[in-house]
């Protein structure tokens, strides 16, 4: 019997869908596509891309957050530029266009970047998604949380 999800039950952020991913640690210190296990990274191994553990979703809101070096000391990043895709290498569709994170200049603030029309009206059965970073910050980290949908069935 399939699990049901009732939207009552859901607390995570009842205006931007649930959490589909977070990735902690992720660093932004070299550009191009970002793979998760990198050095100084939370999460083991080497995974290019983003896996989200859902078939059919859409994606609502990206948020950056929690600036900081390798050590975990709060870290001015605010001239990283990053944008997230389907495919490797900037492919596929395009979720969020280039984008500087000008608010990520210490451990608390955060950044909800804005998605690319592409994202507001794509139902995606792709994964992993490719976050790019265009203009890299030397020891920056950040987390980074997409909150989306999930579409049952086939439309």
């Amino acid at each position: 019997m399939p699990l049901t999800l009732q939207a009552e039950n859901l607390t995570l952020d009842q205006w931007s869908g649930i959490l589909l991913f977070t990735g902690f640690k992720v660093s932004i210190g070299a550009t191009g596509d970002v793979t998760l296990g990198g050095a100084g990274s939370k999460q083991t191994g080497s995974v290019p891309g983003f896996g989200i553990a859902a078939s059919n979703y859409t994606i609502r809101k990206v948020r950056c957050r929690n600036s900081r070096d390798v050590n975990g000391a709060t870290k001015d990043n605010s001239a990283a530029v990053i944008s997230l895709f389907t495919g490797a290498g900037g492919t596929g569709t395009t979720l969020v266009n280039s984008q500087t994170l000008s608010n990520l200049t210490a451990n608390t603030a955060y950044q909800e970047v804005t998605l690319a029309a592409s994202a507001n009206n794509t139902v995606l059965s792709t994964t992993p998604l490719f976050l790019n970073v265009g203009t890299a910050v030397s020891g920056g980290f950040i987390d980074i949380d997409i909150y989306g949908d999930l579409i049952p069935g086939a439309l």
